[in-house]
């Protein structure tokens, strides 16, 4: 695997993981509209849990995200 393909699986699961982390933050503050909207899936003690979860793998993401865009893609003087 070459660098792009690396940063573009990376890209796609920040992408994934922040529309995760999107969604059970509206599940803890509005369960009324998104646990019938998932079916059930997301009530609101499972979107804290999920929520709770998933901030450490997305500040990692992010991270390496960030650090391989600046490394790809050097400043133009």
């Amino acid at each position: 695997m070459n660098r792009r393909e690396i940063h573009k699986q990376v890209a796609y699961a920040l992408m994934a993981c922040t529309g995760i982390v999107i969604i059970t933050g509206l599940g803890i503050t509005e369960p009324g509209i998104i646990t019938p909207l998932t079916f059930g899936l997301f009530d609101k003690f499972i979107s804290f849990r999920i929520h709770t979860f998933l901030w450490g793998p997305f500040c990692i993401l992010c991270i390496i995200h960030i650090w391989l865009t600046k490394t790809t893609h050097p400043k133009k003087q």
